[in-house]
């Protein structure tokens, strides 16, 4: 909190991923039957990844069997060889895994995945499900005490930069969206994540 946000360049969804061929292949089919076996699915993934799918199974009045861990690569291995059924995940990970090695079921952010990536075609939001999601950003932030003027400069001087070529090849490089929110989107946002993040952290205990 000891921060002012300037804004948002980029940021990751929590994608909830189940193995092809399993009887989660879809939202639906993995509500029900986590409905009718509170806590049996076992859901791997880092704290962050975890807490936005807790922030929407809460919702959606589903419990899990959250495993985290430290690494992302850890809990895809994990993944992988059969240790956890599902899989929380962010886009750039997701991708290559997808569809030999693994199926997205649901995106846990209220941002749509692109469309235009086949293999994301109908996976659905929390948004489009009804639900609040949670999305969380890459920022550019200064000291709480920069001046208004100074922040609004590098908010406006950073969303130029963002269209530039050369960033956004780089970006495209190494996996990541461009998703710029100028301050007064930021600000707010940045906000709302706090508050449902300090909800969702205590779903994990």
């Amino acid at each position: 909190t000891q921060i002012k946000i300037a804004c948002y360049v980029s940021g990751f969804r929590s994608i909830i991923l189940s193995k092809p061929g399993s009887k989660w292949s879809s939202w639906e089919k993995f509500k029900e039957d986590a409905k009718k076996n509170p806590g049996k699915i076992s859901l791997a993934g880092t704290q962050s990844l975890l807490m936005g799918a807790a922030a929407l199974f809460d919702q959606a009045g589903i419990t899990v069997n959250y495993v985290p861990y430290e690494s992302t690569g850890s809990a895809v291995a994990d993944f992988w060889v059969g240790h956890v059924d599902c899989l929380a995940s962010t886009s750039s990970v997701a991708l290559p895994l997808i569809p030999k090695k693994a199926i997205p079921i649901v995106n846990t952010s209220d941002i749509p995945l692109p469309e235009k990536i086949k293999e994301y075609q109908g996976v659905p939001d929390a948004t489009r499900l009804g639900y609040e999601g949670m999305f969380f950003p890459r920022w550019i932030g200064v000291h709480p005490e920069t001046p208004d003027a100074i922040v609004d400069t590098i908010s406006e001087k950073m969303g130029k930069l963002l269209q530039h070529p050369s960033v956004k090849d780089l970006f495209k490089k190494v996996g990541e969206e461009i998703i710029y929110l100028p301050r007064p989107k930021a600000e707010p946002a940045y906000k709302k994540m706090l508050g449902s993040m300090k909800k969702a952290v205590k779903l994990l205990k």
